[in-house]
């Protein structure tokens, strides 16, 4: 069960899009040496790190809005914000670059 709000879903479906299309082209249309595969990898995670702490920075810069409670009447001002399983979408982008780090140092070298 996927648990989102806003356009925190994008931080589940991005990394598939930016590590498992380059590797698609990469082993079946170029047929390139094995070792490019690992930097594809750290490239589309540190892309989506990025894309994640882009996106946290742009619903921050929104203009709140005004919001009307129905069960209360109380009016709250509600700025947008995007998460996924309950986490922040510019915590999973600093993950996302942490671990693009981590394999890049370790797994690449």
């Amino acid at each position: 069960m996927l648990i989102s709000r806003g356009k925190g879903d994008w931080m589940l479906y991005l990394p598939l899009l930016l590590i498992g299309v380059p590797m698609f082209v990469v082993e079946k249309m170029l047929h390139m040496e094995k070792g490019a595969e690992g930097l594809l990898v750290v490239a589309g995670l540190a892309l989506t790190g990025l894309f994640g702490i882009g996106l946290a920075i742009h619903a921050r810069r929104q203009q709140p809005r005004w919001v009307v409670e129905q069960r209360t009447g109380r009016e709250l001002f509600v700025r947008p914000k995007h998460s996924l399983y309950f986490i922040g979408t510019e915590y999973w982008g600093a993950l996302d670059l942490v671990l693009a780090g981590l394999l890049y140092r370790f797994a690449l070298r």
